[in-house]
């Protein structure tokens, strides 16, 4: 839950006195519940049980919407922090309204007020970029027919057998459940850490200390760029 200060006011009690009160504006953030929901189902993942395998598929779709959760959260904080109360869901509907890439690329540069940046050579962003990769092949599924040619064996019981061609065995290893537990933990990691660097972006050691984020190398006044377009 986020608190922030709004205005004061005055009014008297039952006896006569005045008492103060404070109108605030209350949000109630989802993240943590995602990234719980996400601990739960690694916990329920188990590669070498392949029942259990297809809970892979609610644990990318949790994991993508806690990472966005994150960063939603953190544009729409900036936003209340930098606007009045009139204005401040208009101009974060307007960063929100990027697709999460875009957002993962660009908000630590828009929170951070410029001073810093997405760094998309880190660990952490390459684990991020590689989740929204693997949730678009889960939310977004097609699944095309594969031409193959098989060996059918029939069988004196009328039962048929073939073996799955080489080819037909890659595309069936080349899909989200065939993810390893130790990459589904590195998603795991990553969202951990984004989460607490932005629970401290307010503390500039916070950016600094992230792998996530690099520090503009120079920031260009509005005449240089004048002067650099002309």
């Amino acid at each position: 839950m986020g608190l922030g200060r709004a205005r004061q006011s005055k009014t008297l009690g039952v006896y006569g006195e005045t008492v103060a009160k404070e109108i605030v504006n209350i949000t109630f953030s989802s993240s943590a519940g995602y990234l719980k929901a996400v601990d739960y189902l690694l916990d329920h993942i188990q590669d070498k049980e392949p029942s259990r395998n297809p809970n892979k598929y609610a644990f990318i779709l949790v994991a993508a919407s806690a990472l966005e959760s994150i960063i939603n959260n953190s544009i729409i904080f900036w936003a209340h922090h930098h606007f009045n109360q009139s204005d401040y869901k208009r101009m974060a509907s307007a960063f929100l309204s990027m697709s999460l890439r875009g957002k993962l690329d660009s908000y630590i540069h828009l929170i951070s007020d410029g001073q810093y940046t997405t760094n998309n050579e880190s660990e952490t962003y390459r684990q991020l970029s590689e989740l929204i990769k693997v949730r678009n092949e889960v939310a977004h599924a097609k699944d095309f027919y594969h031409e193959c040619e098989l060996e059918i064996e029939e069988h004196e019981d009328g039962h048929m057998s073939f073996e799955v061609p080489s080819r037909l065995r890659e595309i069936l290893s080349d899909t989200p459940l065939s993810l390893a537990h130790e990459q589904c933990c590195n998603y795991q990691t990553a969202l951990h850490h984004l989460h607490d660097m932005v629970m401290e972006y307010n503390d500039p050691d916070g950016f600094e200390s992230s792998d996530f984020c690099k520090k503009v190398a120079q920031q260009c006044a509005p005449g240089d760029a004048k002067n650099r377009r002309a």
